[in-house]
């Protein structure tokens, strides 16, 4: 709106001068009503944008990659009786993982007592953490002259964008047997475990009368008996390798850009759809992977399905890190247990020659795209 405003200075000027050497009164009278107007404007501006809101929305806050395409829409909401003749305001779009961001300027108008949405569509290829905001919201008068800001609801809105490569099906490793207590429990299953209640149930005949839940029972009026839960002792491990190029260039090509991104999205695929298997299998894991930020490991204890979701958001929102089988040598190196490993990654872009087979199972996922491609 800069040019907005150097035209209705030079007009003004301009009448101005007209005045000064021509002696004429109606210039004045010109300046006068397009002053009086624009006061006016900028008044009826100021007072809508106290009553105009914006945010940012999502349908949902995960969506498969394979949709493409994915829908951010921004709501305008003007609960002023003024209608507003310009509203403009920036749409940022980040992935988490990279510095790069999409700026997309809006610019709208809102009629009176208006409810509407502005939807612009971003294409994801490949497995992303993208973080929406909007930013620089305001209100302009008809003239463009004068703007004030709108307030800005849920300025952030998260999106994970799914891996679009399905791994292949896994064979899961046996467990050596371990002697020891665990704080995991099954979601499913019941057990025998009293120091963790699973669910509490109807008394029925033939129910141990130690396992009658008498608080809750006299509080209800009828006999509740408390079913224990099954502890889980046998962990396995998931190493993802997030290390998915050698060297970091200062300007990286579009090239490279593609083949980091497809790397991730493959290990991350394949992730996904081993975990899957493994808690279908009623199997508790954790999962593990090399953090450029904290030069160390980071772990997460896989419990449920919706736990997936934050191991694919916590390594997307991270820079990949540059380096050969980094996420391998660091678990090496900290690793003192025998337990069943499952090593994950690439090696079109890392070049693993000294994997311990005797207690990692490795799973090249570039390994899987020419199988996929033969086939």
């Amino acid at each position: 709106m800069f040019i907005n405003r150097i035209a209705y200075i030079s007009i003004l000027f301009g009448l101005f001068m007209f005045y000064v050497y021509c002696d004429s009164y109606m210039p004045l009278f010109i300046i006068y009503i397009i002053v009086l107007v624009t006061v006016v404007n900028a008044v009826t501006a100021f007072l809508s944008s106290k009553k105009v809101t914006v945010s940012l929305q999502t349908l949902s806050s995960s969506v498969s990659v394979k949709l493409r395409e994915l829908a951010f829409c921004s709501e305008i909401k003007n609960s002023s009786v003024l209608a507003v003749p310009l509203i403009q305001y920036e749409m940022t779009f980040r992935d988490k993982s990279e510095d790069s961001s999409i700026i997309r300027k809006v610019r709208t108008s809102s009629a009176s007592l208006e409810e509407k949405q502005v939807c612009l569509n971003i294409v994801a290829p490949y497995a992303s953490f993208i973080e929406g905001r909007i930013k620089k919201a305001r209100v302009y008068d008809a003239f463009g002259v004068f703007s004030f800001p709108v307030k800005i609801n849920d300025e952030n809105v998260e999106m994970l964008i799914t891996p679009s490569f399905s791994g292949k099906p896994v064979d899961l490793l046996v467990h050596s047997s371990v002697d020891c207590d665990s704080d995991i429990y099954s979601a499913t299953q019941k057990g025998d475990d009293r120091s963790q209640v699973f669910e509490v149930r109807g008394y029925r005949d033939g129910d141990d009368i130690r396992r009658i839940h008498w608080g809750l029972s006299s509080k209800l009026g009828e006999l509740i008996v408390k079913e224990y839960s099954k502890p889980i002792e046998n962990r396995s491990a998931v190493l993802l390798e997030s290390s998915v190029c050698f060297e970091e260039s200062p300007n990286k090509t579009i090239e490279e850009l593609i083949e980091r991104k497809s790397a991730i999205d493959r290990i991350l695929g394949q992730f996904t759809t081993l975990a899957m298997s493994l808690l279908d299998n009623e199997e508790v894991f954790v999962t593990e992977f090399y953090s450029q930020k904290s030069g160390d490991l980071v772990v997460f204890d896989v419990a449920k399905y919706e736990d997936i979701s934050l191991v694919l958001k916590a390594i997307l929102s991270e820079p990949l890190p540059c380096g050969n089988a980094l996420s391998l040598d660091k678990f090496i190196s900290q690793n003192n247990s025998d337990s069943s490993v499952y090593y994950i990654y690439d090696s079109s872009v890392c070049k693993n020659s000294d994997i311990p087979r005797d207690i990692i199972y490795p799973i090249d996922t570039a390994e899987q795209v020419k199988i996929f491609d033969e086939e």
